[in-house]
């Protein structure tokens, strides 16, 4: 439980306040809350010194401003050099080069993919404003569902859904893993986010499967996991149809739009047995240099609590504050 009390509140305010001074905002804002506005009346007038911040750091005094109004949980892992690790220079969802403090739908923003999670490491990606402004408060199957429709929502064609469904994929999931569906990648993996073997899969043979070279390499490392002839078989099928199907293609991740190669997927994953998943997946993790995801660390993202404080009153019972 992310439980605080009101004093402990209050003194993250102040650090959000004196980060804020001390990064050169040139005065207090009126919509603030009162304890920030406190740190930075406290930075002034010890005169800490102050510097010029980066983008990196502005994104996270603005999150940490916005979670705080809210009471939402941000944890320690979200720093300026993870948003810095996670950015990326075009918008994986409409696929528009991201722009910078020009106020439009094509700036860059750090969206939570799993919306009952906390601002934390592992539920974080960086998107447009408008992909994110359209996702909202959507959950995964609402968002899966509007990818199988025929013509656009708020904005968003029916594959560029299905892109926001392949980056929320493995956050979504991350506390019910045996449920997690097989869907087209239609984009890539963010950077230090929760993802499952399928979809490492599906990146790997994205990336490597265009060349002859990594044809073979794929098909001798993941063979190793196979216990069939049957299933090898499969596996080959799978490379060669991600082969043909890059041939042409501008972005690779439409690839796992054909269904003939989804359905090679599909096939294949049916011929292993639950050892030959455990060993594919052994070779997947060897194979893609990412950090991996360990359960434990759900517990920073308070899910059950929708990712929000829950805050202690003076009498030692506690409540759950949303403010939104």
């Amino acid at each position: 439980m992310n439980a605080l009390s009101e004093i402990d509140k209050i003194e993250i305010g102040r650090q959000i306040g004196h980060d804020l001074y001390r990064f050169g905002r040139p005065a207090l804002e009126a919509d603030w809350p009162a304890s920030i506005a406190e740190g930075y009346r406290q930075a002034q007038q010890r005169g800490v010194a102050r510097a010029a911040p980066d983008r990196y750091i502005r994104k996270w005094l603005q999150l940490r401003i916005g979670a705080y109004s809210r009471n939402r949980i941000i944890h320690a892992s979200v720093t300026p050099g993870l948003l810095m690790k996670i950015d990326v220079a075009e918008c994986p969802i409409l696929r528009i080069p991201l722009t910078h403090g020009t106020r439009q739908g094509s700036d860059w923003s750090v969206d939570r993919l799993n919306n009952a999670g906390a601002y934390a490491l592992h539920n974080l990606a960086v998107m447009s404003v408008f992909a994110n402004q359209a996702k909202g408060n959507r959950s995964f199957d609402n968002v899966y569902a509007l990818s199988q429709q025929a013509a656009a929502t708020d904005g968003l064609e029916p594959v560029q859904w299905l892109r926001l469904a392949s980056v929320m994929l493995g956050p979504c999931f991350a506390e019910s893993s045996g449920a997690i569906p097989t869907i087209p990648l239609a984009a890539p993996i963010p950077l230090f986010t929760v993802r499952f073997t399928t979809q490492i899969v599906q990146q790997l043979f994205t990336l490597m499967a265009r060349r002859s070279s990594g044809m073979n390499m794929l098909v001798k490392q993941f063979a190793k996991g196979c216990k069939t002839e049957h299933s090898r078989q499969r596996l080959k099928s799978l490379v060669e149809a991600v082969h043909y199907g890059l041939k042409g293609l501008p972005y690779p991740w439409d690839v796992w739009l054909s269904p003939r190669v989804m359905q090679s997927l599909v096939d294949w994953e049916n011929s292993l047995d639950q050892d030959a998943r455990t060993r594919i997946t052994a070779v997947a993790q060897r194979l893609s240099p990412v950090e991996q995801f360990s359960t434990s660390g759900l517990r920073t993202w308070n899910v059950q609590g929708g990712g929000y404080h829950t805050v202690k009153t003076p009498a030692g019972s506690t409540k759950l504050d949303s403010n939104q």
